[in-house]
């Protein structure tokens, strides 16, 4: 279980692997169960986007700011869920990149794709601390822990390596604007 909760933000084939001690075979078949499982409980229970994340995206997009969505589940997992994120720049998976959270890829990968000219333009914002350090190592100036209600990751766990430490998403535009201005 310690190994399980120290896995948050880490793609699931990343997790499963650690998981089965690099027993590749048997990685590959829960892998194979885990995203039949949650295709299976999204169409059952459906997804949405909530509506304070998308109100967060139009207005960061609005401030000229571009907006990539980052997940470490795979395409195959993510199925009809990507289309609810159409509101972003570019949404990557997490077989999008050579390697995901915490390594740097997944931001580098994001910046190529969206033409970003300079890593101290970037800001990364995740509710793990592995997504957290993946901006980190990638080179981002800002880099956001989104501590989100009781059910995300505690707020100490976030702070390290952050350089801001928030509640809610709804304040991301403020802080985009604000750091705008400031540069």
């Amino acid at each position: 279980m310690v190994r399980f909760d120290r896995s948050h933000g880490r793609a699931p084939a990343a997790v499963l692997r650690d998981l089965f001690d690099d027993d590749e075979p048997r990685a590959q078949a829960a892998l194979l169960a885990f995203e039949r499982s949650f295709r299976a409980a999204a169409q059952r229970f459906g997804l949405d986007l909530p509506a304070d994340v998308a109100d967060a995206m139009g207005k960061t997009a609005g401030s000229g700011a571009r907006v990539c969505l980052l997940t470490m589940l795979s395409r195959r997992s993510c199925g009809e869920f990507l289309g609810l994120l159409r509101a972003a720049d570019l949404v990557l998976c997490g077989d999008d990149a050579p390697r995901g959270f915490p390594w740097p890829d997944p931001v580098l990968t994001a910046m190529l794709r969206l033409g970003a000219a300079d890593v101290r333009e970037v800001a990364v914002v995740s509710a793990t601390p592995d997504g957290v350090l993946s901006g980190y190592r990638a080179g981002a100036r800002i880099l956001v822990g989104l501590g989100m209600g009781s059910g995300r990751r505690p707020r100490r766990s976030l702070r390290r390596g952050a350089t801001h430490v928030l509640d809610s998403i709804t304040t991301i535009p403020d802080l985009v604007a604000k750091v705008s201005s400031a540069s």
